[in-house]
């Protein structure tokens, strides 16, 4: 005849084996971002469109290249998304920052969308996304809304790539 002591026993003895199997069946893969590059556009008289008197050039590009980001480590059975921000430091209204993938990185991975320019906002937003591992994935920045009307100064503002699987 069982008793309740039996019972609790039993119940026990089913939790601890059916926690290792769980284990075994979750997945073994998570989704890593990295990346390396920065950017500091120097905009003085020299870019004066015609001399004293006159407008700064509008806008600014990075190099092609001017970030590298590595997505790795992606389950094969789902995709990823990454997400562009901006943290502002120091940001006057008026300058617009930009980004776009210049390039599809190495790999077996696919990529879609960010070809062309995005502007950056203090939000997060979709930037690209693909399916595997897609490293050295080249990112150029643009800066526009460059104007004598913005006061001199040291502006600052930091991008943010977050990497988020998707079904």
């Amino acid at each position: 005849m069982n008793t309740g002591r039996e019972k609790r026993r039993l119940v026990v003895c089913w939790t601890l084996l059916a926690v290792p199997l769980f284990l075994l069946c979750g997945s073994a893969y998570a989704v890593d971002l990295g990346g390396t590059g920065s950017w500091a556009p120097s905009v003085d008289a020299s870019n004066l469109t015609g001399g004293a008197g006159t407008n700064l050039a509008p806008s600014y590009e990075s190099a092609a290249d001017q970030i590298t980001l590595d997505i790795t480590n992606a389950s094969p059975s789902l995709g990823w998304r990454v997400d562009v921000q901006r943290v502002d430091t120091l940001w006057p209204s008026g300058l617009v920052l930009s980004v776009r993938r210049t390039g599809d990185g190495a790999g077996l991975g696919s990529i879609a969308g960010g070809a062309s320019y995005q502007t950056v906002s203090p939000s997060s937003s979709a930037f690209f996304s693909g399916l595997l591992d897609c490293p050295s994935v080249p990112v150029q920045i643009k800066l526009s809304g460059v104007s004598v009307a913005i006061l001199p100064g040291a502006y600052a503002t930091t991008l943010t790539f977050t990497v988020v699987e998707t079904q």
